[in-house]
Order: C-alpha cells, then structure tokens, then sequence
C-alpha cells in the first residue's frame, strides 16, 4: 500500500511528530507532505492519507483548511487518519478535522491529539510554556496509537473493511472553541518591524503561509491578509517582528531538543 502523510508545522513540531510517524509505518510506502510548499495531491495516487496540523487558537490553521477543501473529490472513500499537535488546549480541533476530512470523501478511520512544548508567544511570554511536553504518559499513548494504526493499515492491506472512527472530547474541550475567523488577527494586533535589529534576510516573507509579508527596503505586513498565526513572530533569527503587546520574548523557532531526544529515542514494541 502506497501512502501520504499531508502536514502543515508552524514552527516544526507537528513535522517531528510526522517525520516519526513515517519511520514507524515501515511495511508501507509513505511520503510526507509539505501543505505550506506543496499543491493538494489527487486521491487516486494514494492507498491512504495522513492529515496532521498543528492547532491555532483552539481551531484548525486557515491553510490547512484552504488545502484540505482544494483537493479534488472522488467517488470511493479513502481511508485516512487524522493527527494534532498542541500545546494548550486543543479545543474542538479534532472535531473539526475529521469532519472537513470528511467533506473530501475520506473515511477516517483513526485519530490522535499529541500535547507538545507551546509555541503561541503571548502564553509563552506568560511563562506557559510546557517545556516537558509530551509527558511520559503522552508518549505512551502516542505509541499505542501508532503501533494501532499500523495494524489497522496492515489489516487494510489484506482486505479487512475498517470502520470509521469515533471521538470523544473532555468536557473542557468544548469550552474553547474558535469565536471567530478572525479572533487571532485581533488578538495579534499590527505587527512592527526594529529596523535596527532587521537584516533584511527575508524569511519572514518566505515563511509566511498567508503570503501578508512583502520586502521592501524593510518587510511590509498586510494587516488583511494576516491570520495572526505568529509564524513571522516566531522564525525572525534577531527577533526584530514586535506586536503592541509583546516585543523581544515568548519566541519558538523551532522545536527544542528535549522534544527531538524524545521523539528520536520512541520504538515501537517489536522494534
């Protein structure tokens, strides 16, 4: 069986969750999917699917969405799984994947929420940070849910129909959901540019999934076109994007390297 696994990673740890994911479905053939860099793949080319996506603000990133409801629509339901990375509380995120999922065709047939270390800056400057994440237990679960999945897709492989899968979220879950498309823009608020500390190098504007940022002698935001994801906040190397509210801290470039070790050191059981 031939399979994809579609990622969007804001600042890297929903690809380290994906990058691991890959080594363990080793019976299959697995490609990893850039939805930032990379156009919606047709369903046909594939056996089955990964989506995996970081969570912004309690609900799903725009791109993600705008990716997922471009890929073309087929008659058969093909099989897929669906995967979050995040750092508080994930909302009703997972509800809202499956279904747009869903809305494609798909038959999700698993799903799993992994708690990582926080990357939204206004909680990190706020020392909410859960530099430990994933716990032991989380990475138990994890791996129970991969060992799982790899099963399943081995029965799938042999003919065995899998059902669709259902979720339960916690109670606290349901409490925090996205008030609106454009509540993390607000809370963002305009964003700003030290120009003593700016080199200038770009990255901003390469890395921006809303393409908002352009070069001019100094990067330009378009206050329209930004999500409020923090992408821009986080990658500047000299830290040179400030907001009203926060200037110079709460950054996550990318994922640290208790997190790496973590995921490096995962095995399945019969590894």
């Amino acid at each position: 069986m031939k399979g994809i696994i579609c990622y969007y990673s804001a600042t890297g740890n929903t690809r380290l969750i994906c990058d691991k994911l890959g080594v363990f479905l080793d019976h299959f053939s697995v490609e990893l999917c850039n939805m930032q860099f990379s156009p919606p793949m047709h369903p046909q080319d594939y056996d089955f699917f990964g989506f995996a996506t970081s969570v912004e603000f309690f609900g799903l990133p725009y791109l993600t969405q705008q990716w997922i409801k471009a890929i073309p629509k087929i008659s058969e339901n093909k099989l897929a799984f669906i995967l979050l990375s995040h750092g508080s509380i994930p909302g009703t995120a997972l509800l809202q994947l499956k279904e747009l999922v869903e809305e494609q065709n798909f038959k999700v047939f698993a799903g799993h929420t992994l708690h990582c270390p926080e990357n939204y800056p206004p909680l990190r400057s706020k020392g909410f940070k859960s530099a430990k994440a994933p716990s032991e237990k989380d990475l138990k679960r994890f791996l129970m849910f991969s060992y799982i999945l790899k099963d399943m897709l081995l029965s799938a492989s042999k003919g065995t129909e899998l059902l669709e899968a259902k979720f339960r979220l916690g109670l606290l879950n349901h409490f925090f959901n996205l008030p609106d498309k454009n509540a993390a823009r607000r809370v963002m608020g305009f964003k700003y540019i030290d120009e003593n500390l700016c080199t200038r190098c770009g990255i901003c504007a390469q890395e921006c999934p809303h393409r908002a940022i352009r070069l001019d002698k100094f990067p330009v935001f378009s206050e329209e076109l930004c999500r409020g994801c923090w992408k821009c906040y986080n990658r500047c190397p000299v830290k040179a994007i400030y907001t009203r509210n926060l200037r110079g801290t709460g950054h996550y470039r990318e994922p640290g390297r208790l997190f790496q070790d973590k995921m490096e050191a995962l095995k399945l059981p019969h590894d």
